[in-house]
């Protein structure tokens, strides 16, 4: 009898943490920190912190802006929104974030081009002050030192996209570049272009994460996905940062997102370094 009793207040225990897991990991939005160091960066910007805010898919939380408003800019990694009803939302969202006094920068995803308002979408953040990166490059400057911040459309851009090449023509291989791109896959090819940090989500940090042997599945419905979230090395000294976002995955044409599970929402912050 009490081996059973005591079975059964394990299984309860048990069943009790995982429901724990369950709700922190769809709730909970935590700060995680990277130090990335490049000896491109100019010494003027050592010590700058960078906010990725990444697959938010229509959640906004004011714990977001709290962790944003600590940084000296701001990275939209795409997929803020998946649905034409999230438009609205998103913008107040994004207005909260300019307000915050930090310059912020938003590429597309594959969501915001399965709605119907990714163009106005894109029209409405720039008239807010949000700079829409979309295959654009531009300058952030601190006193006379600048750094170039690169931004990629997502590959379901409507219309035409230009190459990687093309995007990084005008870049010189002293620039330190920070690129942004909601898929992380191409960042050999960024790298080997002259990016020097790629920023990047998609992911959702393998939605399930197990001990030891990090994200369970990828977008692609990748099991065990070589990339999930965190730092990696890239071509020419080069880093990748992956975001592991704020948002489970999306069912395909539905309005379900599945749940995350040892594997809480994150905003990413990036301290940058000369070295």
């Amino acid at each position: 009898m009490r081996r059973r009793r005591r079975g059964f207040f394990f299984w309860v225990i048990v069943l009790a943490l995982l429901v724990y897991a369950l709700v922190y990991s769809n709730t909970k939005v935590v700060l995680r920190e990277y130090d990335v160091s490049s000896p491109d960066l100019p010494s003027a910007f050592s010590g700058t912190r960078v906010a990725v805010v990444a697959d938010t898919h229509g959640r906004f939380d004011q714990e977001i802006v709290d962790i944003c408003a600590d940084a000296d800019f701001i990275v939209l990694a795409g997929d803020i929104i998946d649905a034409d009803s999230q438009k609205d939302d998103a913008l107040a969202f994004a207005k909260k974030l300019v307000e915050t006094g930090r310059p912020t920068y938003y590429v597309t995803g594959n969501h915001e081009w399965s709605t119907t308002v990714a163009e106005t979408f894109k029209d409405a953040l720039e008239a807010r002050g949000v700079h829409v990166m979309d295959d654009k490059v531009l300058t952030y400057e601190r006193g006379e030192a600048s750094i170039t911040i690169a931004g990629r459309s997502d590959e379901n851009v409507h219309g035409d996209r230009p190459s990687s090449e093309a995007l990084l023509a005008g870049t010189q291989p002293e620039d330190f570049v920070l690129l942004i791109s909601h898929r992380p896959y191409d960042y050999d090819e960024y790298a080997a272009l002259g990016a020097d940090l790629i920023v990047s989500g998609h992911l959702h940090g393998g939605l399930i994460r197990l001990p030891g042997l990090g994200g369970l599945i990828g977008p692609g419905r990748d099991f065990l996905p070589e990339l999930d979230g965190g730092t990696y090395p890239a071509a020419n000294g080069a880093t990748l940062v992956v975001s592991r976002g704020l948002a489970g995955v999306k069912l395909n044409n539905t309005s379900f997102h599945w749940m995350r599970l040892f594997n809480p929402r994150e905003v990413v912050v990036i301290t940058l370094t000369k070295g």
